[in-house]
C-alpha cells in the first residue's frame, strides 16, 4: 500500500526551455487575440448568468454577492480595472476566456513531458473548436484555467502534503464559481489524508505548511459559506428542475422558454420536491427517461464536439462522417504505433510522471460528468472532459523520450509549420453559430437594442420590461428591470401598475403563456399609441421596443 501511495505522488516535471515556453504562450495569445478581433460584430449580448457574474464583480467590494459565483465575479472585477463599459467588458472577458485556457493548457502539457510542437498544436487548434468560442456561459473556461494553473504550481512543489494542500485551494476557488466542484475539493482533502499515511512524507515543515494552507481553506468557508448550499438552498435542484424541463418541452413539443416557464410544469410533475432525490422518489419514471435522454445526448454531443476538437470543422471543413473516419483510422494507427516495445517504455514513463495530475484532473471531471447525466450535457460541462481526453491522448502518443531535448530543430520547424497553417486557414468568428439561448433567429438584437437605448441618454428613472434576463445591467443605473414573466394580472393593468416606460418585445415575451392568452396584450399591440407608447425598431431583426411617447418628446 505504501508503494502505491508513493507511486501516486511520484510525478515529475519535465525539463523545459523557458524562452521557448514564453514564445509559445505569446503565439497562442496573439493568435487568439487576432482571431477574436471581430467578436463584437458576430456575437450578441446574452443576459442571465453571465451578465449577473459581470455586474456582481463590478459592484465589489461594496455589494459582494456570496451566492452567485463570487470567485468568477472577482475575475470580472479584475478586468473592470481596465474596462469600465459593460458592453466592452463583456466582450473583453469573452475573448480572454476563449484564449486563457489554451495558453495555460500549453504550459501544462509542456511541463508534463508532452512534445513541444504537439502541445502548441493541440492548444492552437482548441482556439477554433466549437467547444471553446461559441460556448456560453464562460464560467467553465474560468474554472479550467484556474485549476490548470494550480496543477502547474503542483509540478514545482516536491512535498506531497503541500502539493495536495495547494491544489485544494484552487479546487475550493472554482467551487465558488461552480458549486459541484466542492465534491472535488473534498476528494482532494481525502488525498491529503492518504499522503499523511506515508511516514517519509510527514516532515515537520510539510505538515505545518500544509495545515496552514488547509486552514486558509476553512477560514474562507467560514467567511463565504459552503458553496454547495449558497444559492437559496440546493442549487443543483434548481439546475435539475430547469434542465429537466428542457428535455420535457422537447418530448411534448412545447414552444416555450424552459428557463422562465419551468416552475408550473415542474410542480405538476414533481410537486414541491426540494432536491433531486425527492424528485426521483415522486416521479421515478420521468426521472429515468430524463436520465436516459441525457446519456443519449451526451454521447451524440461527445462525437460531435470531440471530433471537432481534434479536427476543427471551421479550419478543415469536413463533415462529421469524414472526421470520424479519419479519427478511426488514426486511432488504429495509434494503437499499432504505441504497442511496439520501443515506445511502451516511453508511454509508461509518461503516465508514471503524471499520475497525480491525472488523478486530480479526473477528480475535477467527475462532478461535471455527473452533472451531464443527471442535469444535462451542456457544452460548458463537457469542456472539462475535452482537457482530460486531450491530456491522455497526448501522453499516449506524444510523450517526449528521455533522450530528446526540451526544444530542438525538429520542434522549431514543426511549430513554425503549425502556426503558419493555422494563420492561413484561420476562420472569422462570424462563421460560428454562437450560443444564443436557443433563439430561432441569429442576430445581434440585444446588442443593437442596448446601443439604441444608450443613445437616447434618458436621465430620469426608466422602468424597462423584458424577459431576456437583465438588459438593465448593460444600461445606466437609472434603468430598473421589470420582469415580464412576473405578470399576475392583465397586460395593460400590469404595465400601468408597474409604471413601465419601455418594453422590449422578444419571442421570449410574446410566447409566454400568460401573455399569449391575454386579450389586452393584443389590443395594446394593435393600438400602442392609445396607451401612450410608440413602436421603435432597433434593427433588422424580430425584437423591437415600445417606448412611452413622453420620453420621446411626443
Amino acid at each position: 500500500m505504501k508503494d502505491v501511495i508513493q507511486g501516486i505522488f511520484s510525478d515529475k516535471r519535465a525539463h523545459v526551455s523557458y524562452p521557448a515556453l514564453a514564445i509559445g504562450v505569446v503565439l497562442i495569445i496573439l493568435t487568439g487575440w487576432y482571431f477574436t478581433k471581430d467578436l463584437s460584430q458576430s456575437l450578441d449580448l446574452l443576459f442571465w448568468d453571465e451578465a449577473n457574474y459581470m455586474k456582481s464583480g463590478m459592484l465589489m467590494p461594496g455589494k459582494f454577492n456570496h451566492s452567485w459565483g463570487p470567485s468568477y465575479a472577482i475575475w470580472y472585477k479584475f478586468l473592470s480595472l481596465f474596462e469600465k463599459d459593460t458592453i466592452e467588458l463583456y466582450f473583453l472577458n469573452y475573448r480572454w476566456m476563449t484564449i486563457l485556457p489554451a495558453a495555460v493548457f500549453f504550459i501544462f502539457l509542456v511541463l508534463s513531458n508532452v512534445r513541444f510542437w504537439t502541445s502548441l498544436g493541440v492548444c492552437l487548434l482548441f482556439l477554433f473548436t466549437d467547444i471553446n468560442l461559441p460556448v456560453w456561459p464562460k464560467i467553465s473556461h474560468y474554472c479550467i484555467s484556474i485549476f490548470l494553473i494550480g496543477l502547474i504550481l503542483v509540478k514545482y512543489i516536491n512535498a506531497p502534503l503541500i502539493k495536495v494542500a495547494v491544489i485544494s485551494l484552487f479546487a475550493l476557488n472554482i467551487s465558488y464559481a461552480r458549486p459541484e466542484f466542492y465534491l472535488s475539493y473534498l476528494v482532494i482533502l481525502a488525498l491529503w489524508v492518504l499522503a499523511l499515511c506515508v511516514k517519509s512524507f510527514r516532515s515537520k515543515n510539510a505538515i505545518i505548511s500544509s495545515l496552514v494552507l488547509l486552514g486558509i481553506g476553512v477560514l474562507i468557508q467560514l467567511k463565504m459559506g459552503n458553496p454547495l448550499f449558497n444559492f437559496n438552498g440546493d442549487r443543483s435542484a434548481l439546475a435539475f428542475a430547469q434542465h429537466f424541463m428542457f428535455n420535457y418541452f422537447q418530448w411534448k413539443h412545447i414552444d416555450q422558454d424552459f428557463w422562465i416557464t419551468w416552475m408550473t410544469y415542474y410542480q405538476d410533475l414533481f410537486h414541491n420536491a426540494s432536491s433531486i432525490k425527492e424528485a426521483y422518489q415522486i416521479n421515478p419514471t420521468l426521472f429515468q427517461l430524463h436520465f436516459l435522454t441525457n446519456i443519449q445526448n451526451y454521447f451524440s454531443n461527445a462525437l460531435l464536439l470531440f471530433s471537432d476538437a481534434m479536427l476543427p470543422q471551421q479550419l478543415i471543413h469536413l463533415s462529421l462522417v469524414w472526421r470520424l473516419m479519419i479519427l478511426a483510422i488514426g486511432g488504429v494507427l495509434m494503437l499499432l504505433f504505441v504497442s511496439q516495445d520501443k515506445y511502451l517504455e516511453n508511454i509508461l514513463n509518461g503516465f508514471k510522471r503524471n499520475i497525480l495530475v491525472l488523478i486530480l484532473l479526473t477528480v475535477m471531471v467527475g462532478p461535471t460528468l455527473i452533472s451531464s447525466i443527471v442535469i444535462y450535457p451542456r457544452m460548458h460541462y463537457m469542456l472539462f472532459h475535452f482537457f482530460l481526453l486531450s491530456f491522455i491522448i497526448s501522453i499516449l502518443v506524444f510523450s517526449k523520450p528521455k533522450d530528446v531535448a526540451a526544444i530542438d530543430k525538429k520542434s522549431v520547424i514543426l511549430s513554425f509549420i503549425i502556426v503558419c497553417i493555422i494563420w492561413v486557414l484561420m476562420p472569422s468568428t462570424k462563421s460560428y453559430h454562437h450560443f444564443d439561448m436557443w433563439r430561432k433567429e441569429t442576430s445581434q438584437a440585444n446588442l443593437n437594442t442596448v446601443k439604441k437605448l444608450r443613445a437616447y441618454n434618458f436621465t430620469t428613472p426608466i422602468r424597462l420590461l423584458e424577459n431576456e434576463g437583465g438588459m438593465n445591467l448593460f444600461l445606466p443605473n437609472n434603468y430598473i428591470w421589470i420582469r415580464g414573466f412576473a405578470k399576475d394580472t392583465t397586460w395593460t393593468a400590469y404595465i400601468e401598475r408597474e409604471h413601465v416606460d419601455i418594453i422590449y418585445v422578444t419571442p421570449s415575451l410574446t410566447k409566454y403563456p400568460t401573455l399569449k392568452s391575454d386579450s389586452t396584450w393584443y389590443d395594446f399591440k394593435a393600438r400602442p399609441e392609445q396607451y401612450g407608447f410608440e413602436k421603435v425598431i432597433t434593427g433588422n431583426h424580430v425584437p423591437y421596443l415600445y417606448i412611452r411617447k413622453n420620453l420621446l418628446g411626443k
